[in-house]
């Protein structure tokens, strides 16, 4: 079973790969006409330099990556590391779940962290290079929330997954709105009060708080290590003009949740 997870784990990182370069694209073509029509399968994996199709013995993940040596077969040209760094996480990850969560919650408990940390990678890397969060992405995990929880394969009942996640939206919210009646600016995106809502969904109510404090503590040490690395900016992403005014106060603040989302729900299932 630890291989078949492992080998599930590299292919789902190699697909969550396509997610988090095509659905901003996606996305970002009601705002500008200019975007190439682009959907998750069409067009089929290419170079997006010299455009040539990838071979379906060059598209195995981690493997193929290897043996190409991260070059294009036809133009040389170098692929980026992220991929195989991806499907190699993902391959790790779902391989140490199964050891060190399954025997203790049960495999279908142990699919259910990993669809949420799948959605939340994708959500992670997206809001980090684009600035966006996918609306169906967050509806998506809300309500898997609520029908994991309803069949009790995360530890928390539905009446505290539904009321978190309404909690967790209203004081984000009002939180959001008291910020901007002082600051006359947004203090956090549209985005990240669905995020929250969320998080609410799979911690349950009475741990909004902690999923909060431990959000904006991440959340502080993302800015300080972007101020001096400056790894997210919207200097360069032009169509996003329309979207945000105030560009130099703008980092995201959705890497920050999700990974609180994350350690939050591996905590509960430890001390379940």
């Amino acid at each position: 079973m630890p291989i078949t997870f492992f080998i599930i784990g590299v292919c789902i990182g190699s697909f969550v790969n396509v997610v988090i370069y095509r659905y901003p694209l996606i996305m970002l073509q009601k705002y500008n006409s200019s975007f190439n029509k682009i959907s998750l399968s069409y067009p089929a994996s290419h170079c997006t330099v010299c455009k040539n199709k990838i071979l379906k013995r060059d598209n195995i993940p981690v493997l193929s990556w290897l043996l190409r040596k991260g070059r294009c077969r036809y133009c040389d040209t170098k692929i980026s590391i992220n991929y195989l760094i991806t499907e190699a996480f993902f391959g790790f990850v779902f391989l140490f779940s199964v050891l060190y969560l399954y025997p203790s919650v049960g495999i279908l408990s142990v699919i259910a962290v990993l669809i949420l940390f799948s959605y939340l990678y994708s959500i992670f890397f997206i809001d980090l290079k684009f600035f966006l969060i996918p609306d169906v992405m967050c509806y998506s995990l809300l309500f898997l929330g609520f029908i994991f929880s309803y069949f009790n394969l995360i530890p928390i009942s539905i009446i505290l997954s539904l009321s978190g996640s309404v909690f967790a939206y209203i004081i984000v919210y009002v939180s959001a709105l008291i910020f901007k009646m002082i600051r006359n600016i947004d203090g956090i995106g549209f985005g990240d009060y669905k995020l929250f809502a969320v998080g609410g969904a799979w911690v349950g109510f009475f741990n909004i708080p902690y999923l909060v404090l431990l959000s904006s503590f991440i959340g502080i040490i993302f800015y300080l290590l972007n101020k001096a690395f400056r790894f997210s900016s919207i200097d360069n992403l032009n169509y996003l003009d329309d979207l945000i005014s105030v560009k130099d106060r703008v980092i995201p603040f959705g890497p920050a949740i999700c990974i609180s989302i994350y350690i939050y729900i591996l905590y509960l299932f430890i001390n379940r």
